[in-house]
């Protein structure tokens, strides 16, 4: 490996390195804020925020990629084929009397 190659190497694990201690800091002080709200007007709420500060911070990104798959398969109603038996079953044409 060139030296200049090398460098490029140990500047990306660096970046990396400098990266994810910024995305463990944010996370730190969300757990904390969120830690420090009242609660009492909503247990339930509680209980949620609870559930989910106890995952670790990367089943919780897994959860919300799992999530965003979810939503990317999915297709809105207007986007679906339209029903050749329309909206009602009938044959689509409204009868008029």
């Amino acid at each position: 490996m060139s030296a200049m190659a090398e460098n490029l190497a140990v500047e990306e694990r660096a970046r990396r390195r400098a990266e994810a201690a910024h995305w463990r800091a944010k996370a730190a002080a969300a757990r904390a804020r969120a830690r420090a709200l009242s609660w009492e007007s909503d247990p339930e709420l509680r209980a949620q925020v609870k559930a989910i500060l106890a995952l670790s911070p990367l089943d919780r990104v897994l959860g919300l990629q799992a999530e965003a798959e979810v939503f990317a398969r999915a297709i809105l109603i207007r986007d679906r084929p339209a029903d050749p038996a329309g909206p009602r079953g009938g044959t689509g044409s409204r009868a008029t009397t």
